[in-house]
């Protein structure tokens, strides 16, 4: 399947090691050809955590604050 795209498609990634091997194993004629964009991309702004791992306290909260779900009690 060839899809046309105007920019390279970007991946957020938060493990360092993984921007590694990509770069320099897996991905590497794709990102020379700028077909693929890595950028290290926080922990603490990936909001798929919540979905993926167990989160505590503030940040439970500041990861479902994100992906705007609010507690029941909010809910009247």
């Amino acid at each position: 399947m060839k899809i046309r795209r105007e920019e390279p498609m970007k991946m957020l990634i938060d493990n360092k090691s993984a921007i590694n091997l990509a770069k320099y194993h897996v991905a590497h004629g794709r990102i020379n050809k700028r077909k693929i964009k890595l950028k290290y991309f926080s922990t603490n702004e990936h909001v798929a955590d919540i979905l993926t791992k167990p989160l505590k306290g503030n940040q439970f909260k500041m990861t479902r604050d994100m992906i705007g779900v609010q507690p029941i009690t909010n809910m009247n």
